[in-house]
């Protein structure tokens, strides 16, 4: 999905979901070389997001929660066609990805911020 308003899109799905939410917005680049950083700093974040969860909430609600993150982590196809943007938004039963046209990059573990 392809948007210049991933928040929008972010709080529509918060009011239809229980907590954890994800919501990750992460500048990418288009072209190599620079694209080749993406999934590294993606693969950083999602460190930082697990560390967050891990003060709230059981490894057992954590683990289903992160497992289509390392997914799409290991996508080399998916990381080889990125726009200027990608937001992320999950929780327990959706896993959306969007790309955008803007630099935006915020981290929260609920939807909205």
């Amino acid at each position: 999905m392809l948007t210049d308003r991933p928040w929008l899109i972010a709080e529509s799905i918060a009011l239809q979901h229980e907590p954890p939410c994800i919501s990750i917005y992460q500048p990418t680049h288009r072209h190599r070389p620079e694209n080749q950083q993406d999934p590294i700093r993606f693969r950083n974040l999602l460190k930082t997001v697990e560390e967050s969860l891990r003060q709230k909430y059981p490894t057992q609600e954590i683990q289903p929660l992160m497992e289509p993150f390392s997914l799409l982590a290991s996508d080399r196809n998916f990381w080889n066609h990125t726009l200027d943007g990608l937001a992320i938004l999950s929780a327990l039963g959706l896993f959306r990805n969007v790309s955008f046209l803007m630099r935006l990059c915020l981290l929260s573990i609920r939807f909205g911020g």
